[in-house]
């Protein structure tokens, strides 16, 4: 048996996983790379598209019960 320390952390590892943006290559086939999904600046999502006091938005709970809008 070793006398070797064990450490808290994990080593390194290597990135794998190329980036990929979902706008700029539709047609990227994730059975064929590991992709790690980064929108480009052109094609990033909205971030404040509804903002938390938004009273038109429909509840999650309404969605599960059907009542999509």
């Amino acid at each position: 048996m070793s006398n070797a320390a064990l450490t808290d952390f994990l080593p390194d590892a290597a990135n794998v996983a190329r980036a990929y943006c979902p706008g700029c290559e539709p047609d990227a086939d994730p059975s064929l790379d590991i992709l790690d999904v980064r929108w480009c600046e052109s094609h990033s999502p909205a971030r404040d598209t509804l903002s938390r006091n938004d009273t038109s938005a429909t509840p999650m709970s309404d969605l599960f019960r059907g009542g999509i809008p």
